[in-house]
C-alpha cells in the first residue's frame, strides 16, 4: 500500500497527469452510473425500450432508410465541447468540466447499454457504429479541452485566493480552436450521413 500511495503521490491536481486521471476516472464513473440506469430496467420501461429497439431493427431490415436530423447531430456534437471551452473563462470550470465528462460517460453508456441489453452480444456492433466511432473521436478532445479548461480555471481560483489580478490565459491558438471545431462538427455529419447506411448494413448481417 505504502508504494501505491508512493506512486499516486506525484498525480496531484495542479498536474496534467493527476487532471487526466481524474477526468478519465469521472467518465467511467459516469459511464457506470448510465449502464447500471439501463440495466435497472424492468416491467413497462423494459419493454417499451424493445419495442422501440425491434422497429429499429425491422426499419433496417425492410430497406428503409434511416433519418438523422442534420441540426439537431451538430447541436449535440458542439453542446460538451462549446460548455466546457465557455466554463473555462471562470473558476466554476473546476466544478464544470468533471461534471460535462461524467454526464458524457453516461450518456454514452445508457446508449451501449440499451443495444446489448435489448438484442444481446450481437447490439454492441450496433452500438459501435451508434455512438462508437465518434467516442474515439471525442474523447481525446474532449479530454484536450478539459486540460485546458482545468487549467485556466486553476489560474483563476488562485489569483481569486490570493486577490490578485490573474495571470494572461493559456488559451490554444484560434486555429487550433477551429480545427477542434470542424473535428466535432464532422463527427456530426458521420452520424447523419454514414452511421444510418452502417447501422442498416451490420442489422442485415446479424
Amino acid at each position: 500500500m505504502k508504494k501505491l500511495l508512493t506512486k499516486l503521490k506525484p498525480l496531484s491536481l495542479n498536474s496534467q497527469a493527476g487532471q487526466l486521471a481524474l477526468l478519465g476516472f469521472l467518465f467511467f464513473a459516469g459511464a457506470l452510473a448510465g449502464s447500471l440506469s439501463v440495466s435497472g430496467l424492468k416491467g413497462q420501461p423494459l419493454a417499451n425500450l424493445t419495442d422501440a429497439f425491434a422497429a429499429l431493427l425491422e426499419r433496417c431490415g425492410s430497406g428503409q432508410a434511416l433519418t438523422v436530423p442534420l441540426w439537431p447531430s451538430v447541436r449535440n456534437a458542439l453542446l460538451f465541447p462549446a460548455i466546457i471551452y465557455l466554463g473555462s473563462f471562470t473558476p466554476l470550470t473546476l466544478l464544470i468540466t468533471p461534471v460535462a465528462i461524467g454526464a458524457k460517460g453516461f450518456l454514452t453508456a445508457i446508449t451501449v447499454t440499451a443495444f446489448t441489453k435489448t438484442l444481446g452480444l450481437q447490439g454492441l456492433w450496433l452500438a459501435v457504429a451508434a455512438v462508437g466511432v465518434q467516442t474515439l473521436i471525442v474523447l481525446p478532445l474532449l479530454m484536450l479541452l478539459s486540460l485546458d479548461a482545468w487549467r485556466n480555471g486553476l489560474r483563476l481560483t488562485t489569483a481569486a485566493l490570493h486577490r490578485q489580478p490573474p495571470a494572461p490565459p493559456d488559451r490554444a491558438p484560434v486555429a487550433a480552436l477551429a480545427l477542434l471545431t470542424l473535428v466535432f462538427a464532422l463527427t456530426a455529419l458521420y452520424e447523419v450521413y454514414a452511421m444510418p447506411t452502417l447501422m442498416s448494413w451490420l442489422v442485415l448481417q446479424i
